[in-house]
């Protein structure tokens, strides 16, 4: 049946319950159309606003080749038991449509509460959660969806046995809401990119909803707005819910900045070896704004490849300034010694006994961000992706005696947070600007102003400050 044929076939023998909880004939609306009959290949990835109707369609296309198809197998993964059961519900009311609509009983012998069995064309339809990353793994697969693919514990190890059980003729539909920068966010990216034989559909929520209902939606999600009803596919995974830095906005931070001029350079490294490992290239202008030009997120590099890599891509322009967590202490010792890489130990103080360390270099470089003294260059796509979903431990379940613990953040989505934070945060101890007049120490009347382009390049300094204890 090709795809045409699918739309007739369940707009004339299925129904829907619509929003007003009336059933109605299953008419498929203008984005399942586009779908079924423009962008739809087989082997398919669909990432979505809410409620746009796919996972209907896609249960009305199995349920099709479940009643007219000999020996189909249509699997469905929901990310959830109780969104599994829902499914399976359906599946079963489209059944029940076509047999009234056509006045014929399906022979449904084997019926349970999560399979379903057509004697007649010896097919099944079988529905499962992501709890159990085996499902599918020792069936024969020629319909596979995905439901919800962003919010399974274990999408990538699901997915791999899955998909070496999907006949090669078999059609493979995964369909999400994002959730943020993960599993999902690269495997789109990836598909995006054709590094994965699927194609990649965006279905943008403008295109659904009228303006006047997300208008109404966004004055009643706020901030949420954007991750529930997105408009573009970096909207879609951006996800607000306590994330660190609020203020980092994609439309204002992420530039590329051409005519942008450093006075000096700095950098800042965060070491892993099993994490990765994170550092920041940053230009600094004589106004203190801070431009991100690069960065390198690797893991399972040993100091000799890193050096490497840190060479290759400062090139000729040397750091003024550069941090690494005073933990790595023998790091630092040997990229200086054997690799001529220098490091400044970061000083893990705040100044304040009443902020602890981690909350104070938070606040410090929430502050760059509110006032506009950092952007990023939108190849630094790790950096960006952390800034997405760097996010603080959810704190709901502590107990009433903890009800006063201080807000931390979760040790995830950190790696680069923790170069560019430590780099602020040594920069605000070590940064000191000369308040010295230019004339203070020459002999009266020798004095000669600097031409305009000279005062362009004035540059502010660091000071090395003494040891307390010396």
């Amino acid at each position: 049946m090709h795809n045409e044929g699918y739309k007739r076939f369940i707009e004339e023998n299925l129904e829907i319950v619509n929003k007003g909880s009336e059933i109605v004939p299953f008419i498929l609306n203008s984005i399942q159309t586009k779908y079924l009959t423009v962008d739809y290949t087989g082997r398919d990835v669909i990432l979505k606003a809410r409620q746009q109707g796919f996972s209907s369609l896609i249960l009305a296309l199995f349920t099709a080749d479940f009643l007219l198809k000999e020996n189909s197998r249509s699997i469905i993964v929901a990310d959830i038991a109780d969104n599994a059961i829902e499914l399976l519900d359906r599946v079963k009311s489209y059944i029940k449509a076509y047999e009234y609509i056509n006045k014929v009983q399906i022979p449904l012998r084997y019926n349970s509460k999560y399979e379903l069995f057509n004697e007649a064309t010896n097919s099944r339809y079988t529905i499962g959660t992501a709890d159990n990353t085996e499902f599918g793994r020792s069936k024969t697969i020629t319909n596979l969806h995905l439901s919800e693919f962003a919010f399974y514990k274990h999408p990538e190890k699901l997915f791999a046995g899955a998909m070496q059980a999907v006949v090669p003729t078999g059609r493979v539909i995964i369909e999400s809401t994002a959730n943020g920068y993960n599993f999902f966010k690269g495997f789109w990216d990836e598909c995006v990119l054709g590094r994965r034989p699927f194609k990649a559909n965006f279905y943008r929520a403008s295109d659904f909803y009228s303006p006047e209902i997300l208008t109404q939606k966004k004055a009643e999600l706020g901030r949420f707005f954007v991750q529930e009803y997105p408009n573009t596919a970096n909207e879609a995974f951006i996800k607000a819910t306590g994330l660190v830095y609020t203020d980092f906005d994609t439309s204002i931070h992420i530039k590329e900045l051409p005519d942008f001029k450093p006075v000096y350079y700095i950098r800042g490294l965060d070491r892993g070896f099993r994490n990765p490992t994170a550092a920041c290239w940053i230009g600094v202008d004589k106004d203190d704004v801070w431009y991100q030009m690069n960065e390198l997120y690797e893991v399972e590099l040993t100091n000799p490849p890193l050096a490497k890599k840190l060479k290759e891509i400062r090139g000729d322009i040397e750091p003024e300034y550069s941090t690494m967590d005073s933990a790595q202490a023998s790091d630092i010792m040997d990229l200086s010694s054997n690799f001529l890489e220098d490091f400044i130990p970061v000083k893990k103080e705040s100044g304040d006994n009443k902020i602890n360390y981690v909350r104070y270099k938070i606040e410090k470089f929430a502050d760059r961000l509110r006032t506009g003294r950092y952007y990023v260059n939108p190849k630094c796509k790790h950096t960006i992706e952390e800034f997405l979903s760097y996010r603080w431990k959810d704190n709901s379940t502590l107990s009433n005696s903890d009800i006063n613990h201080p807000e931390e953040p979760e040790k995830a989505n950190d790696h680069m947070m923790d170069a560019l934070g430590d780099l602020n945060a040594m920069y605000l101890h070590d940064f000191h600007p000369i308040d010295k007049k230019p004339w203070e120490g020459k002999l009266p009347g020798t004095y000669i102003p600097p031409a305009q382009e000279e005062i362009d390049q004035e540059t502010s300094f660091f000071v090395d400050r003494p040891e307390e204890n010396e």
